[in-house]
């Protein structure tokens, strides 16, 4: 039995530690308005994310910065 595992394609880093990763953005063919919505959608600033990425599927992850950091 074979299993069908979906393909996404490429995970763009477009914002680590807080600052956008613009030739990312440009890979993903993303700008930074797309990433403002994605956060605003999510009630999150840029400052508070640690990590974020979007794939060729526009599957979206995004690892909030710690508190303490």
């Amino acid at each position: 039995t074979k299993v069908k595992v979906p393909e996404n394609g490429i995970a763009h880093a477009v914002v680590t530690d807080g600052d956008i990763m613009n030739d990312e953005l440009l890979l993903a063919g993303k700008n930074a308005g797309w990433v403002a919505a994605e956060l605003k959608r999510r009630k999150m600033d840029l400052k508070d994310v640690y990590f974020m990425t979007v794939d060729d599927l526009d599957t979206v992850y995004v690892v909030k910065r710690r508190e303490d950091s």
